[in-house]
């Protein structure tokens, strides 16, 4: 096995089509010996960096081949650091490109849309709700100030995505997280997020790119005959199907021997006990839940029999069985996006108009987002383009405020 220039592929993988379990390597000379390969067929030729073919065996007892070189991921153009393009193989530090098409488009926060596809990379959310502040360390914790957040940059213009008391978050005094600043952009605009790692590769920022940085490239328009008019449309729904094991034999009451029973309280009254079934009696002499003691699971059993609520109505004496899960809404998402774009060889441009509309699973929290984004490029001479962008977004974010009220 040879490569296009003539020369020995050492260590490419041969295997038999359909068995991956009958293989080998090539030696130092290219050579290969496989044993029992049915006469009809086929082996497929591997190595890192080069295109794999598969070749049918007919008979032979030998098979040479010469492997191409894959031009398509050797020379794979990327954005690094100041929005410049170089080739990912001529870089000498950590970096990671997604394209659009690999992008979740149907979030709040881009910033999520990174989970799990970049190695060395932690995301986590506050516990601010759908829209609430996201954070992400990149190979963890950079010094022992509170902002270890790397640097965000759209289109050459860095953006601070601050977190709780570090910065510049939608957050106030009430501890109410409205999110941070990267919730405003539409990944639907996005043409690539390129993730730099480590001071070699945000050099060029100086000390604010301690951290790393997040550098992100919105789409432009290309030049072509006529408009180019993409439309796109998602609908999601958010439904809490299961919440943890609850206790349900016993109801709310005090812990044995805790409460002395017909002693007086500071109000005047007195506890009194129906020490047959361990219920406390109200005035009237009824079973009632009215009372100093409702810790969970230290009163009675619960046995249907009519008992007086905190409402002063009378019940059946029954466990409220998926309490936790029935407080939760059925949620609803959907995200729309507009885009014209079109141009000829100097000039180009790129309009996108997107709505995003979130409900939430628990009552009165929504959050509405609009962004528009224009983009004109001229290219004056071959060395000199123009390029001019204006962008707009409007986000209202709503949160749950009165949650006992909505709850009850």
């Amino acid at each position: 096995m040879i490569d296009d220039s003539g020369l020995p592929v050492i260590g490419a993988t041969v295997i038999v089509t359909g068995d991956v379990s009958r293989g080998t390597v090539t030696d130092i000379d290219g050579n290969y010996a496989l044993s029992n390969v049915p006469s009809n067929g086929s082996l497929q030729f591997s190595y890192v960096g080069m295109v794999t073919q598969t070749v049918p065996v007919n008979g032979r007892s030998r098979v040479d081949i010469t492997l191409a070189g894959d031009s398509e991921v050797l020379d794979e153009v990327v954005v690094t650091a100041l929005g410049m393009k170089r080739q990912q193989k001529a870089l000498g530090y950590a970096m990671k490109e997604l394209k659009s098409d690999e992008l979740i488009s149907n979030i709040i926060n881009p910033v999520a849309a990174l989970q799990g596809k970049v190695a060395g990379v932690e995301i986590a959310q506050s516990d601010g709700g759908m829209f609430g502040s996201t954070k992400i360390l990149i190979r963890g914790a950079s010094t022992l100030g509170k902002n270890n957040q790397p640097i965000y940059v759209v289109d050459g213009v860095i953006l601070d995505n601050a977190i709780s008391k570090s910065g510049d978050a939608d957050w106030n005094q009430a501890a109410n997280d409205y999110g941070n600043e990267l919730k405003n952009l539409n990944p639907e605009d996005f043409a690539t997020v390129s993730v730099l790692k480590g001071a070699a590769a945000t050099a060029l920022y100086g000390s604010r790119g301690l951290n790393g940085a997040v550098v992100i490239t919105t789409k432009s328009g290309q030049g072509r005959q006529g408009l180019g008019i993409q439309v796109s449309q998602t609908f999601g729904t958010d439904y809490v199907y299961k919440q943890p094991r609850m206790q349900n034999v016993y109801g709310p009451g005090a812990m044995s021997g805790y409460v002395d029973y017909g002693t007086q309280k500071p109000n005047g009254t007195y506890y009194q006990f129906d020490n047959q079934r361990q219920f406390m009696l109200n005035a009237d002499g009824k079973h009632t839940l009215m009372g100093d003691w409702d810790w969970m699971g230290y009163g009675p059993k619960y046995d249907g029999s009519d008992i007086e609520f905190y409402d002063r109505t009378y019940r059946a004496y029954l466990p409220v069985e998926n309490n936790f899960k029935d407080a939760y809404n059925l949620g609803f998402n959907s995200n729309t996006n507009v885009a014209v774009s079109g141009g000829n060889d100097k000039t180009t441009f790129y309009t996108s108009l997107g709505f995003l509309h979130n409900q939430g699973t628990l009552p009165n929290n929504h959050f509405k987002r609009l962004t528009l984004l224009t983009k004109a490029s001229h290219n004056i001479t071959d060395r000199v383009n123009l390029e001019a962008t204006l962008s707009f977004a409007n986000s209202t974010p709503r949160m749950l405020n009165q949650i006992s009220e909505n709850i009850l």
